[in-house]
């Protein structure tokens, strides 16, 4: 076998040929690995914020316009309910549409 030598084959006659070397290269490796996650995801956090402005954030925005005693309330893990009522027949002002809501309001707390 006097042929050409792959780089992989010297590689790895270089590594069976010095073990502790090749183990501190890959301690040096591993180590410089973790400086450079924990340096990248230093800015990261648990916080989030909209991109654009979707659906669930202008619904957000309006329950705190309308309920403001209970800003906030739609934060997950909050013990407030949220009751939401649509009607293509009924406008909001009309009295049919408000005792509907108000009945709803009762039968769903009970």
């Amino acid at each position: 076998m006097g042929g050409v030598r792959s780089t992989t084959e010297r590689l790895a006659e270089l590594c069976a040929a010095h073990p502790q070397r090749t183990l501190g290269v890959w301690g040096l490796a591993l180590l410089t690995a973790l400086v450079l996650v924990a340096t990248t995801l230093h800015g990261l956090s648990s916080s989030y914020h909209f991109v654009g402005k979707p659906e669930s954030a202008r619904a957000a925005a309006v329950i705190d316009r309308a309920f403001p005693a209970s800003s906030g309330s739609h934060v997950a893990g909050d013990s407030a309910d949220i009751l939401v009522v649509h009607s293509t027949a009924l406008r909001a002002d009309q009295p049919a549409y408000r005792a509907f809501v108000a009945s709803e309001s009762v039968r769903l707390t009970v």
